[in-house]
C-alpha cells in the first residue's frame, strides 16, 4: 500500500506500527493470522480506491498543504 502524499514521509513508520499492533493482537489471541491478512488486503483495496477518487485527492492535497504550512511535513 502506498501512503498518501500528506504523510508519505511517515508511511513506512505507520505501516511498521500497524504490523506491530497486528502481531500483538495475534499473540494475545484476539485475532487469527487470517484476520490480519484479510485486514491488510481490505485496507489496501480501500486505499487504492481512495487514491483514484478526485474528492479524496483534493482533500489529501489540502491536508498536505496544511502540514507543510505548519512545518510538519
Amino acid at each position: 500500500m502506498s501512503p498518501s502524499s500528506a504523510v508519505k514521509s511517515k508511511g513506512q513508520a505507520i505501516l511498521a506500527r500497524a504490523e506491530l499492533y497486528a502481531e500483538r493482537r495475534l499473540i494475545c489471541g484476539v485475532h487469527f493470522r487470517s484476520d490480519i491478512v484479510a485486514g491488510e488486503a481490505f485496507g489496501t483495496a480501500i486505499a487504492v480506491q481512495l487514491m483514484q477518487n478526485a474528492d479524496f485527492q483534493k482533500e489529501n492535497a489540502a491536508a498536505a498543504a496544511e502540514l507543510a504550512a505548519a512545518h510538519l511535513r
